[in-house]
């Protein structure tokens, strides 16, 4: 059979078969446009049949769903290959990858979406995404675990060991991405969170559109104006609403963390759950004393008022961006925050962190109505339809970069913004001579082990003197052996990377100083855990110690122990981190150096607990961020003083009524100026 004849025996007639024949005009309309594309990159007639012949499968793509079976289009390449060559092939498919270059949207042809699957073929996370595509097409009302459900029974029955989409998969590119979508499929936690990711970003996400965002924030808004978010009794009973919710809900939250970031129990609630609670109890104990309006004597310059007052007044309706290293802590602790100040809450939370922005926003729509507190889900797309409304307050957690946008796009209302950024150049830990050597890798260990590194305030890089580099190192060694094991991607307590993406990164970057890796350097795609790695010698003007890391990488660089203040001179020029840690017995050195570089907080041979300390605030500086929160610190962050001046119509001087020359003024000047004593 010729290619011809495939096209008018076996295309034309499937379409014959779909609506009564009229589809069969959309078929002849298919082949022309093919032709006309195919001149237009100077291929022959014969490879305009080519081009249709792919876009028969258009017969099996939904349009809305934009799912199409990747085995058909294996079947397809297989099928052309019996009459072209790979290169005739490659040219219609730079045809077609030009039109698809230039068109925003899929062509009515599907040139684009057709072509650029049959070139990636088999694409693990891809196959799941366009199954649960399927499944929503399918069940168009159901929720994540009816869809979840129905995608695992298709994936195990197509690709499963005896699955009959194994006969498409010929190259040895497919076998092997065939084992990988067998693992994932296996693994139900990683199944979970890709099928998670989809949900979020194409039921929940692509299903808000700005007049729908727009409407949550008008309502907020009219239930903000009613005044009942006002009266601090009110506060304190929705926090304890909210507390009581999170104890009810730790369960799922640890779960979820599971899910997301491999965290054992503990160690989500240690990171997660716990500090809510330590949070909210804060707040319970200090909001009225924090609500309550300051009184100020008003001065004789003021006579006759005697009375000045200063209510601490929410801002209205505030917008929480929260991200994916810990999202229920930096979900509901900042949340708690605004509830305190007296705000309704927008959060838009990561879409990158699936299976906690699920139970996140399952857990929100039980506890409080949708015009008090609600959760949009989705992707950057949703952010940014978010940040283009009127928010009254807007906090931020993420990264510098997206800080930037967020701020841009907030200056347009004037809006004032919050910034919780990791620091542009990554936070330094300072390891001199005198330092008690077992104990600081002790510390540095445990907290680069926690959530592997994925923490705005973690160690980035570490300066260690010289003189002790070799001592200090093998002691981090040994802390870390002692704590996670030698293969610490193997051990199931130790967190995962959020994303293969994540994961791949950081291997890429580890592989660039493979040379200088002196302990971990070892990883697993699968689980997406790698191993805590040292980097050493490391100098400081690398690319590596001049950008955030967010990930288990540990760069050392050696310095002089006698050249301190010219290492500190040097991190003092790049931008404040949010962290600063320093390991020395010489505590007047380490205070003075704390008391003149700029930066967020931190600690003297010590990590990360400074935040943990009540009544003290939270927050960075420059590229680490601008404002502050943690309990009364918060409560300000979320509230703005309104001064409020008591006059009276008795009693009131002349002073500041005109005539302001000759002896009237001359006298006023007199008593001015007494007053100003």
């Amino acid at each position: 059979m010729s290619l011809k004849q495939y096209i008018e025996q076996t295309i034309l007639p499937q379409y014959d078969a779909f609506d009564g024949g009229h589809k069969r005009d959309h078929a002849q309309m298919v082949i022309d446009e093919s032709r006309k594309l195919a001149r237009e990159h100077g291929a022959d007639e014969q490879m305009a049949y080519v081009i249709a012949a792919y876009h028969d499968l258009g017969l099996r793509f939904d349009r809305e769903t934009h799912h199409l079976h990747s085995g058909e289009i294996l079947m397809a390449d297989q099928t052309l290959r019996q009459w072209f060559t790979e290169e005739q092939l490659q040219v219609m498919r730079e045809a077609v990858e030009d039109h698809r270059a230039s068109s925003k949207r899929p062509p009515r042809s599907l040139y684009g979406a057709i072509v650029a699957e049959a070139d990636r073929q088999i694409n693990p996370t891809l196959v799941i995404h366009r199954t649960m595509a399927y499944s929503q097409k399918l069940f168009p009302d159901g929720d994540f675990e009816t869809l979840y459900a129905r995608s695992k029974e298709h994936l195990l029955e197509k690709y499963a060991e005896g699955g009959y989409m194994r006969l498409w998969l010929n190259s040895e590119r497919n076998v092997r991405s065939l084992e990988e979508l067998r693992a994932i499929i296996r693994d139900e936690d990683r199944l979970r969170t890709l099928c998670q990711e989809w949900y979020n970003a194409h039921d929940s996400g692509m299903g808000y559109t700005e007049e729908q965002i727009r409407d949550i924030v008008a309502a907020q808004r009219k239930f903000f104006r009613t005044g009942e978010t006002l009266p601090v009794q009110w506060r304190i009973k929705q926090l304890k609403r909210l507390k009581e919710a999170v104890i009810a809900h730790q369960q799922e939250f640890m779960d979820a963390l599971a899910a997301d970031l491999g965290r054992s129990e503990l160690e989500a609630y240690l990171c997660d759950v716990g500090p809510i609670i330590v949070e909210i109890n804060e707040m319970l104990s200090g909001l009225r004393r924090w609500a309550r309006p300051e009184r100020h004597w008003s001065g004789l310059m003021c006579f006759p008022s005697l009375i000045t007052k200063v209510y601490k007044m929410p801002y209205g309706v505030s917008l929480v961006i929260s991200p994916f290293n810990f999202p229920i802590l930096l979900t509901i602790g900042v949340v708690a925050a605004a509830m305190c100040g007296g705000n309704t809450v927008v959060i838009k939370s990561s879409s990158k962190s699936a299976a906690c922005t699920a139970v996140l926003k399952k857990f929100f729509a039980e506890v409080f109505p949708p015009e008090y507190i609600t959760l949009i889900d989705g992707g950057h797309d949703v952010a940014d339809m978010c940040l283009a409304q009127r928010f009254d307050k807007i906090f931020y957690t993420g990264s510098p970069a997206v800080g930037k946008h967020v701020l841009a796009e907030a200056a347009k209302h004037l809006t004032p913004v919050a910034l919780e950024l990791g620091g542009e150049t990554g936070n330094w830990c300072v390891v001199r001579k005198d330092a008690d050597l077992k104990d600081a890798a002790r510390k540095i260990a445990f907290f680069k082990l926690t959530n592997a590194g994925q923490i705005c305030i973690n160690i980035n890089q570490i300066a260690v003197a010289e003189e002790v580099a070799d001592a200090f190192i093998a002691e981090l060694k040994a802390a870390f052996v002692a704590q996670i094991g030698e293969h610490a991607e193997h051990n199931p307590e130790y967190p995962k990377l959020i994303t293969d993406a994540a994961y791949d990164k950081c291997a890429k970057q580890a592989d660039a100083y493979r040379e200088r890796i002196v302990f971990g350097g070892t990883g697993d795609r699968e689980t997406r855990r790698y191993a805590p790695t040292l980097i050493y010698p490391v100098d400081i003007n690398e690319p590596i110690v001049q950008h955030e890391l967010f990930c288990p990488l540990l760069p050392i660089v050696p310095f002089k122990d006698a050249e301190a203040d010219a290492l500190m001179d040097i991190i003092a020029e790049r931008e404040h981190p949010l962290a600063m840690y320093l390991f020395t017995s010489n505590i007047r050195w380490a205070n003075r150096v704390m008391q003149t570089q700029q930066f967020g907080g931190g600690c003297i041979n010590e990590v990360c607990i400074h935040m943990m300390v009540k009544g003290v605030p939270f927050n960075g500086t420059g590229h680490s961020g601008m404002g502050a929160y943690h309990g009364e610190w918060g409560f300000r962050e979320f509230t703005h003083p309104q001064t409020v001046l008591r006059g009276h119509t008795l009693f009131n001087l002349p002073l500041r009524e005109h005539p302001y020359s000759g002896e009237a003024g001359r006298q006023k000047m007199k008593l001015l100026k007494l007053f100003e004593r």
